[in-house]
C-alpha cells in the first residue's frame, strides 16, 4: 500500500468516526428532550399534581403522593390532574421516586 492510499484510509476513518460521533449526539440529544417531555413524572421528579382536597370524606382510604421533594400522605379526597396515578403506600411512592430525594 502507498503513502497516499494510506493517507486516504486515514481520512476516511476519522471521517467516519466524526460522523459516528456526530450520530451518538444528535441520537443522545433527541433522546433527553423525549425524556424532559415525554418521560413520566417518576422519571422526571416532578411534582405530582395532587393534594388533598379542602374536604375530607369518611372512608376515602388514604393514599401518596410525590410532591417534588418527599412523598406525602392524606387521608382526604385527590385533587389534581394526577389523582389516578396516586400510590396507595409510601413503599410504592418511595419505589417510584426515591432517586429522585437530595
Amino acid at each position: 500500500m502507498d503513502t497516499i492510499e494510506r493517507m486516504m484510509n486515514r481520512v476516511r476513518m476519522s471521517v467516519c468516526l466524526t460522523l459516528a460521533a456526530l450520530c451518538a449526539g444528535c441520537y443522545l440529544s433527541h433522546r433527553i428532550e423525549e425524556d424532559r417531555e415525554g418521560a413520566d413524572a417518576s422519571v422526571r421528579c416532578d411534582a405530582m399534581d395532587a393534594v388533598g382536597a379542602p374536604e375530607c370524606a369518611i372512608g376515602v382510604p388514604g393514599y401518596w403522593w410525590w410532591d417534588g421533594d418527599t412523598c406525602r400522605s392524606s387521608p382526604c379526597r385527590c385533587a389534581g390532574s394526577d389523582c389516578g396515578d396516586v400510590f396507595g403506600t409510601e413503599a410504592e411512592c418511595v419505589e417510584a421516586f426515591g432517586h429522585c430525594r437530595p
